[in-house]
């Protein structure tokens, strides 16, 4: 097992969901932070029509959790068109940005915001001229901008930050909530409360944590009465992070209490708990009975692997035992996934110190998640901070400003759209959900319009659903599984193999132990190629019109159509 960050990502060790404990006190100052004059706020209300609902592709089922692909949502970044006291927090240390005086990595791509919720910065003009602007969190305008791209893109929801540092004053937060709840419900997006207790009082977290919920979600406030607030078995879902991680405060006697005093009051309690928390030395002493006593798991992987053949390894070797722990528990679980990490504007070099791969590196995480059958939480929605947003952000050096390094999306030499992220994780969540193949290759095109990466195999563990198919990589034959439950291998047009099954359509699996598999709907086998005992065997279409299934390179099956 690996329980320790790897070498290469030594310069970003297991990261935090603020990642900077040392700032997480600043949210309990935001209030008092001074405004300044020059931009025009939209915070008060979204103006427009309601959003036609067409556009939206389907309501999030806010009944239904543990199925769920949801990300973190910070919406901590300030300017001053904000109307709720804030200044530059996050962008900066407290005054305008400019070059050497910032505190994020990742520049947004802030072209469809409101100008009113944009601000100027002391930063020089970006490479296309255009002026430096951020934009201001917790704008109404923006929030609602947020939750229209989760559901445009097909995200299910946010588990929205509250720090526990910063619940002495909660006018701010109170309002940012608010406003998530309608731009929530109007978006059809589900949304939960998630305490993050970095930097909290040793003493007093839980209590803390006990009022603020009392009176934010089950008092005045009343967020588990809103028909889009996270549910899961009839239970308002709370998420708890940072429980047993040697940073965080707290004993395993008061995380214990915390999780049976919710429990009690009829609440879902998830726990975002250290990675390596069933290993020794993985978490403080201490938290055993606590973590079993959770309703979900939610281990927090961001900074634990830097490489694709890295997590595929903790897929092997840790990530199993997970599973089998909590299955055995009756518990839910939980992957985290990020699409890559940085921090050198305002921590520490290198630039690009987890590089996302255009892509590669966030969908192999999704793709055995889809393996393993279990929702996902996304890391994150917004911290440009750190690199991890998943949000727009600038394709490259033309979005950016001209006198200050940052982030941006072309940094590992592939060029992808400002939104591709957002499309990338909207893909995810299908697949999680089992309503796209479970693939091992990105599926979706790196630009709108450009045609997306030609997938000709099917991994170990993978499958088609029906109307699924593979093409082989000079576009010249396709095989694919019918809606009539027939697997059949097309040549331009015409058939030219068949499985010969037909009736309800149910899905084709490459099976671990090699065995290719036709299922009808009801899970019964009405084919197979014959091919078990090959653990790890993959599926190939060839250029050459074979379809073969090889194990450790070597031909175990094919349809016999080669030559073509």
């Amino acid at each position: 097992m690996r329980t320790n960050p790897t070498s290469s990502a030594a310069a970003a060790p297991v990261l935090t969901p603020s990642g900077r404990a040392t700032l997480a006190s600043a949210l309990a100052l935001a209030a008092a932070l001074a405004t300044s004059a020059g931009c025009i706020g939209a915070d008060a209300e979204v103006e427009g029509d309601e959003p036609d609902p067409t556009a939206i592709s389907s309501r999030a089922d806010a009944s239904t959790f543990v199925d769920k692909v949801t990300a973190g949502y910070q919406a901590w970044f300030g300017c001053p068109t904000s109307d709720l006291g804030t200044n530059w927090t996050h962008w900066s240390y407290g005054n305008n940005p400019e070059p050497g005086r910032i505190s994020f990595e990742l520049y947004p791509d802030v072209s469809e915001y409101d100008p009113r919720d944009l601000c100027d910065t002391n930063l020089g003009n970006l490479g296309n001229g255009q002026r430096a602007r951020l934009y201001n969190a917790a704008g109404a305008s923006v929030i609602d901008t947020h939750l229209r791209w989760m559901a445009e893109y097909g995200i299910d929801g946010i588990g929205v930050q509250r720090f526990v540092v910063g619940l002495g004053n909660p006018t701010r937060s109170y309002e940012i909530l608010r406003r998530i709840r309608a731009a929530a419900e109007r978006h059809g997006r589900i949304y939960y409360v998630m305490y993050d207790i970095s930097g909290a009082g040793e003493a007093t977290w839980a209590e803390d944590i006990k009022r603020d919920w009392l009176a934010l979600v089950e008092g005045g406030e009343g967020h588990a009465g809103s028909p889009q607030y996270a549910h899961q078995d009839g239970k308002p879902v709370v998420n708890v992070w940072g429980i047993g991680s040697g940073d965080r405060p707290g004993t395993g006697a008061q995380a214990l209490e915390l999780i049976r005093w919710f429990q009690a009051r009829g609440v879902y309690v998830a726990g975002g708990v250290p990675y390596s928390w069933r290993s020794p030395g993985g978490a403080k002493p201490g938290f055993d009975e606590a973590f079993a006593a959770l309703d979900l798991v939610q281990p927090w992987s961001v900074g634990t692997f830097a490489s694709r053949g890295d997590l595929d390894g903790h897929f092997s070797d840790l990530v199993p035992g997970d599973v089998a722990l909590t299955d055995q528990r009756g518990q839910a679980y939980q992957r985290v996934i990020w699409p890559g990490f940085a921090w050198s504007n305002w921590n520490a070099p290198p630039q690009n110190g987890i590089p996302r791969r255009a892509g590669d590196f966030f969908w192999s995480q999704a793709y055995h998640t889809a393996r393993l059958g279990t929702g996902a939480y996304l890391a994150m929605f917004d911290e440009y901070d750190e690199g991890t947003a998943l949000a727009k952000a600038a394709v490259d050096r033309s979005q950016t400003p001209n006198d200050q390094y940052f982030l941006t999306l072309d940094a590992d030499g592939t060029r992808v759209s400002s939104d591709f992220y957002l499309r990338l994780a909207g893909a995810a969540t299908k697949m999680i959900r089992g309503e796209a193949p479970v693939t091992a290759q990105v599926p979706i095109e790196r630009i709108p319009g450009e045609a997306p990466p030609v997938t000709s195999r099917l991994a170990a563990g993978a499958w088609l659903p029906a109307g699924g198919s593979l093409t082989s990589s000079d576009g010249r034959f396709v095989f694919t599984y019918q809606g009539d439950g027939n697997l059949v291998l097309y040549q331009q047009g015409a058939p030219i193999w068949a499985s010969g099954t037909g009736g309800a359509a149910g899905r084709v699996t490459m099976q671990d132990d090699g065995n290719l598999v036709v299922s009808a709907a009801d899970g019964a086998v009405v084919w197979s190629s014959g091919s078990g005992g090959h653990p790890g065997a993959a599926l190939e279409l060839q250029n050459d019109g074979n379809v073969v299934i090889y194990a450790a390179g070597a031909p175990v099956w094919s349809t016999g159509t080669a030559g073509r």
